[in-house]
C-alpha cells in the first residue's frame, strides 16, 4: 500500500477504538454502543446538569445497565423504564439524552478544531489580503458558542443562512485553488536553478494553505448547517461527509502530485547537479589515487570528501522536500469523526441504557 492510499485509508476510516466507542454485550449478543460519561457531560456542558442530575440513581442496582428507552424505527422513543424513577434526573423526554449525547461529542473536539484554526490563521498574519479570514473566523465563533445556545431560537436563526451562505461560499474557493493548484502543476516554465525551484515551492506552499482553509471553512460550515437545521438523517449527514472526505483526498493527491514535481526539479537543478558533480569527481578521483601505494592516504581522503559532497547535493533536495511536507495532512479527519458520531447518535441508536456513571447508546 503506497503513502496516498495509507493516507486516504486514515481517512476514511472511522475510529471504532476512540474512547467513546466501544462494544457492549447483552443478553441479545454484542452491541456496537457509545459511551457518554455522565462526568463528561458535566464538564463539557453544565447547562446539561438539569437533565442529568440525579440520572445515576435511577439506575437499577441488581443490573449493569439499566434500560431507559428503546428507539423504533420510525423514530419514536418508548420508555423502557419505570417513569417516576426518571423523574429524578428531570429527563420528561429521553430524545433529550441523544441531543446531549451530540453536543457531548462536538464539545469534545472543539479545542482540536479551534487548534485547526489557530494554525491557519498563523499563515494568514503574512496574508493579510485573505478574503477568507472573515469566514474563517466566524464559522469557528459560532462552533464555539454552538453548545451553549443550542436551544436558543434567535441563535440558530440568525445563524443557519449565514452559514449557508459560507458553506456555498467555501464550495467556491475550494474548486477555484484546486484549480490554482492543478495549473501550477502543469507549468513547466522556469529555470532549473534552486531560487526558481525555492520560487514554486513558496507558490506550492501559498495555495496548498488558501486550499486547506477552505476546506476548514467548509467543514466547519457543513457541520454547523447540521446542528443549526437540525436535519440528522443519514442521507443528509453522510452526503455532506463526502464531500468533506473527497475534498480532502483531493488535497492528498495534489500534495502528492507537487511533491513528486518538487523531487524532480530538486535532483535536476544546476546547483544540485553541480555540486553532484563536483563530489563524483572527487570521489572517482580518490579511488584512483588509492590505487598507488604512494597516494593511498590521500586517496582515501578524496573518497571520503567526494561522499561529503555528494551528501551535500542530496541535502539541497532534502531541503525543499521537508518544507513541502509541513503542510501535508488537510485535517479533516475530526469532522469526518463528527459526522459519523451523529449519524450512529441520530440513526442507529436501538436503545438508551444506563450503567455506572455512564450513558450507553445501543445500536439497533
Amino acid at each position: 500500500m503506497n503513502e496516498l492510499e495509507v493516507a486516504k485509508k486514515l481517512i476514511d476510516a472511522y475510529k471504532t477504538a476512540d474512547e467513546m466507542m466501544t462494544i457492549v454485550k447483552t443478553t441479545k449478543g454484542e452491541h456496537k454502543a457509545m459511551r457518554v460519561s455522565l462526568e463528561m457531560v458535566k464538564t463539557l456542558l453544565p447547562k446539561a446538569e438539569a437533565y442529568i442530575g440525579g440520572l445515576d440513581k435511577a439506575k437499577s442496582d441488581d443490573e449493569e445497565m439499566t434500560s431507559i428507552a428503546k428507539i423504533a424505527e420510525d423514530g419514536s422513543v418508548n420508555l423502557t423504564i419505570n417513569p417516576e424513577l426518571l423523574k429524578t434526573a428531570a429527563v420528561s423526554n429521553p430524545f433529550m439524552l441523544l441531543i446531549i449525547a451530540a453536543l457531548t461529542v462536538i464539545e469534545k473536539d472543539i479545542k482540536t478544531i479551534m487548534d485547526i484554526e489557530k494554525q491557519i490563521l498563523s499563515f494568514l498574519e503574512n496574508e493579510k489580503e485573505s478574503e477568507i479570514e472573515g469566514d474563517l473566523k466566524t464559522v469557528s465563533s459560532i462552533i464555539s458558542k454552538y453548545t451553549a445556545n443550542h436551544d436558543n431560537e434567535k441563535f440558530v436563526s440568525s445563524n443557519h443562512k449565514l452559514v449557508l451562505d459560507i458553506q456555498r461560499t467555501a464550495r467556491k474557493n475550494m474548486a477555484f485553488y484546486k484549480k490554482n493548484i492543478d495549473a501550477l502543476i502543469r507549468d513547466n516554465g522556469f529555470s532549473l536553478s534552486q531560487a526558481s525551484v525555492e520560487t514554486l515551492l513558496n507558490k506550492y506552499e501559498k495555495q496548498f494553505n488558501y486550499f486547506k482553509m477552505t476546506i476548514f471553512v467548509f467543514s466547519v460550515a457543513s457541520l454547523l448547517e447540521i446542528l443549526l437545521s437540525g436535519n440528522f438523517k443519514e442521507d443528509n449527514v453522510s452526503i455532506v461527509k463526502n464531500e468533506i472526505s473527497e475534498a480532502g483526498e483531493s488535497y492528498l493527491q495534489l500534495h502528492k502530485k507537487c511533491t513528486e514535481k518538487l523531487t524532480k526539479l530538486s535532483k535536476e537543478t544546476i546547483e544540485s547537479n553541480t555540486v553532484r558533480g563536483a563530489g563524483i569527481i572527487v570521489e572517482f578521483t580518490g579511488k584512483l589515487f588509492k590505487k598507488s601505494e604512494r597516494l593511498n592516504d590521500t586517496g582515501d581522503k578524496l573518497a571520503s570528501k567526494g561522499n561529503e559532497i555528494i551528501d551535500k547535493s542530496n541535502e539541497i533536495e532534502k531541503q525543499h522536500i521537508e518544507a513541502f511536507q509541513n503542510i501535508k495532512d488537510p485535517q479533516v479527519q475530526v469532522f469526518l469523526e463528527k459526522m459519523e458520531e451523529i449519524i450512529f447518535i441520530f440513526n442507529h441508536t436501538g436503545e438508551i441504557c444506563l450503567g455506572n456513571e455512564c450513558l450507553f447508546l445501543l445500536d439497533k
